[in-house]
C-alpha cells in the first residue's frame, strides 16, 4: 500500500474513533476503511459493534447481529496478520452463535471451530493456543483427550500473556494433584501459575491460592493466614462465583480455626456486619451472591456449584 492510501486508511480509522458509538457516521467511516483499504483495525472494531449492538437513550441504534460480525471476520482473514479473525470464527462455531453452526452436529461444529483455531494459532494468536488446549483437555472436535497436549497449548498461550491460559495451566495442574495428592510437585506448579494470575488481580487465581494454602496448612504454620488473606482479596475484588466461593471457604476456615473468630482483618474487610458470628456473615454473603448469579440456570462451573450445594446444607442444619 502506498503512503497516500495508508494515510487515508489511518485518517478514516482515527476519525471513527472520535465519533460517539451511537453516531451512524462512525459505522460509515469504519466500513469505508475496511471495504476500500482492508483496514483490519476498523474491521475488528466494526465487528465488535455488531456483536454487542448499540443503544442510546433507550433506543436501539444497531441491533446485535452475529451473522454480520461473522461475515466481517470471514472477509478480513487474509488481511489479518494476528489471527484474531480466525479465532473469532472458531469461537462463533464453538458457541453456536451463527445459523450455520446451529445447523451442524456437535462433532461437525467443533471440528470446524478447531480448523479456525488451528489457522489462528499458525499466526501466533494466544487465544487460539488456549482454545486448542481446551480441545485437547476435554477431547473435543475429534481431538484425542490428552493432559500433556493440553498443557503444551496452555503453556504456549500463557507465554504470550493470555490470562485464561495462565489459569488453565494452574487448574490443570490442580486436577493432576487431586488425582495423586502425594505428588506435591503438581501443587507447587499450580501455585506458581496462580501467583502469576494474581498479578492480574484475577479472582479465581486468588481463590485458588487460598485453597492451596489451606491444603498446605498441615505443613506450614503461616498458611492459615495466607489462605485468609487470599480469600479476602478475592471477595473484595469483583462480585462473581469466585468471590462467592471465597466468602464460603473463609466461613469454613473460621469455623475450623477458632483463632479467626474475632480476626480484626476479617472484620475490617467485611466492613459492616449483620451477625455476631463471622462465619455466618461469610456464609450469608456467599449465599446472596450465588442467588444473584441465578445458579438454577446453570451459570456456575461444576466445582463452584458444589460449594453452593454445601452452603445450602450448612444453612439447613443450623438450629
Amino acid at each position: 500500500m502506498n503512503i497516500d492510501k495508508k494515510n487515508e486508511q489511518n485518517r478514516l480509522f482515527l476519525m471513527s474513533l472520535s465519533q460517539p458509538i451511537y453516531e451512524p457516521l462512525k459505522i460509515g467511516l469504519l466500513e469505508k476503511a475496511m471495504l476500500e483499504y482492508n483496514d483490519i483495525l476498523s474491521a475488528l472494531l466494526l465487528a465488535n459493534i455488531y456483536i454487542s449492538g448499540v443503544e442510546h437513550n433507550g433506543k436501539v441504534i444497531i441491533p446485535p447481529n452475529a451473522e454480520k460480525a461473522f461475515d466481517i471476520y470471514s472477509r478480513m482473514c487474509e488481511y489479518d496478520p494476528f489471527g484474531v479473525c480466525e479465532w473469532e470464527l472458531g469461537w462463533f462455531y464453538e458457541n453456536k452463535l451463527i445459523s450455520d453452526a446451529v445447523s451442524l452436529s456437535c462433532e461437525e461444529r467443533l471440528k470446524k471451530a478447531k480448523h479456525y483455531y488451528d489457522e489462528s494459532a499458525q499466526k501466533g494468536y494466544a487465544k487460539a493456543f488456549n482454545s486448542l488446549g481446551k480441545f485437547s483437555h476435554y477431547g473435543m472436535g475429534g481431538v484425542k483427550k490428552s493432559y500433556m497436549d493440553a498443557m503444551m497449548y496452555y503453556i504456549e498461550a500463557a507465554k504470550l500473556g493470555d490470562i485464561y491460559a495462565i489459569m488453565n495451566c494452574g487448574l490443570t495442574s490442580m486436577e493432576q494433584y487431586y488425582t495423586d495428592t502425594s505428588n506435591k510437585e503438581y501443587l507447587e506448579e499450580a501455585e506458581q501459575y496462580f501467583l502469576k494470575a494474581a498479578l492480574y488481580n484475577n479472582n479465581e487465581g486468588l481463590l485458588q491460592l487460598g485453597i492451596i494454602n489451606e491444603i498446605k496448612m498441615s505443613d506450614k504454620v503461616d498458611c492459615l493466614h495466607k489462605a485468609k488473606e487470599y480469600y479476602i482479596r478475592a471477595f473484595l475484588n469483583v462480585e462473581n462465583q469466585y468471590s462467592a466461593t471465597a466468602y464460603f471457604r473463609l466461613g469454613k476456615l473460621i469455623n475450623n480455626n477458632p483463632e479467626l473468630t474475632d480476626d480484626r482483618e476479617i472484620i475490617d474487610a467485611l466492613n459492616t456486619k449483620r451477625f455476631n458470628n463471622l462465619a455466618i456473615e461469610c456464609f450469608t454473603r456467599a449465599y446472596e451472591i450465588f442467588q444473584t448469579l441465578d445458579i438454577t440456570n446453570g451459570r456456575l462451573d461444576g466445582k463452584y456449584k458444589d460449594c453452593y450445594i454445601e452452603l445450602v446444607s450448612i444453612f439447613t442444619n443450623i438450629n
